[in-house]
């Protein structure tokens, strides 16, 4: 054999409940791209960044916006069974008051919030 032969091998598959969380999520946003009523109005996602956030990372949130939207939160959390843990990002984004706060909260304290607002 070849002393510069590498095997080609393939990510390991999604965990059962990726997957099934995965198709869940697709469905949510079929069944509200279709403005079906029945569509719960919140839909917490929660999902593990493998071998965490690095600088120069990026994080694309893609989704459907009801057509009379109110707000939406995103919150990177270090561990989401710990009330107290660190909130690297907590990001509001408010469309009846056309603004966006920014936050975060390390050993405890919470930061000083950052808000911009659009006239």
């Amino acid at each position: 054999m070849d002393s510069n032969y590498r095997p080609f091998t393939l990510p390991p598959p999604l965990r059962p409940s990726a997957a099934k969380a995965e198709r869940n999520q697709q469905k949510e946003s079929e069944r509200m791209a279709n403005n079906d009523k029945s569509a719960a109005a919140v839909r917490p996602f929660v999902g593990e960044i493998r071998n965490g956030l690095k600088p120069s990372m990026r994080i694309t949130i893609i989704g459907i916006v009801h057509s009379q939207p109110k707000s939406f939160v995103v919150s990177l959390i270090n561990n989401s069974s710990d009330p107290d843990t660190d909130i690297g990002l907590h990001l509001t984004v408010s469309f009846q008051d056309r603004s966006v706060i920014r936050n975060a909260k390390v050993s405890g304290e919470g930061g000083r919030s950052d808000e911009h607002t659009s006239e």
